[in-house]
């Protein structure tokens, strides 16, 4: 656990509107394990992106991210979501942390 408590701005949580993400800038790619390969969905620029960032997060405010849907109703069936590094932030503030924990839910 890190010693600092304060809201992490050097790279805020930043999420993509889903209804903004065409498929024509989804691409797959190899991901390496020393284990396995697997495959992992990247997305390519486009200017229709709509971005939601998150500042000044803190330590106890969660986001949760639904990263797959399998149902093909047209609701959002991933989340394309990344950080960017906050040029504003003062040099010395703290990274962000994250914790990533993933389950799987069966309606």
């Amino acid at each position: 656990m890190a010693s600092h408590s304060g809201p992490a701005i050097s790279s805020p949580l930043t999420c993509c509107d889903a209804q903004s993400v065409s498929e024509e800038n989804v691409f797959a790619s190899e991901r390496r394990a020393k284990d396995r390969i697997g495959e992992l969905e990247l997305v390519s620029r486009s200017v229709d992106h709509k971005w939601y960032y998150y500042p000044e997060m803190n330590r106890d405010e969660v986001l949760l991210i639904k990263t797959f849907d399998s149902a093909a109703d047209g609701r959002a069936t991933r989340s394309v979501h990344t950080a960017f590094r906050n040029h504003l932030a003062p040099i010395d503030c703290p990274p962000r942390e994250s914790i990533e924990s993933r389950m799987m839910v069966f309606f």
